[in-house]
């Protein structure tokens, strides 16, 4: 094999590794996660500041280029935004001004990683993720949408 040849499989080889590695989906971002990853992102992001928390949750519940779908055997945490639970069926509208004008400064975020003694349901615990949205224009704009 020529020189020329050896370098430019070199060059694609590296361009073909770097691409596959921007490519690849996060598993923090994913919306629906095994047990254990879905157990570890809620550790994780409690333990962060509240902006870091927005972030990881807009990326998770409110990015408008993925689909919102899960399997059976994978866990998503129950996200509760003013009293209202959110789900994959949530209007894209909706998910649209949750991921473009909520800023850390207008949201209040509480996160159970582990199930309270007295909580009893019918449902296997994934989480619960509370927001309370502090900006009266983006509630106005959520309440007219829903």
């Amino acid at each position: 094999m020529s020189e020329k040849m050896k370098k430019l499989i070199s060059i694609v080889t590296f361009i073909l590794t770097i691409f596959s590695g921007i490519c690849q989906e996060n598993p923090e971002n994913e919306y629906g996660m095994s047990t254990d990853q879905n157990k570890i992102w809620l550790t994780k992001i409690n333990t962060l500041a509240k902006g870091e928390q927005l972030i990881l949750v807009q990326n998770r519940f409110f990015k408008l280029n993925k689909p919102l779908t899960k399997s059976e055997n994978e866990d998503v945490p129950v996200l509760i935004i003013d009293g209202i639970a959110f789900s994959e069926k949530t209007k894209n509208d909706i998910r649209q001004i949750l991921y473009q004008e909520l800023r850390a400064e207008n949201v209040k975020i509480n996160i159970l990683v582990k199930r309270p003694d007295n909580w009893h349901a019918n449902k296997r615990w994934t989480g619960i993720i509370f927001m309370n949205i502090t900006d009266n224009k983006i509630r106005k704009k959520i309440k007219k949408l829903n």
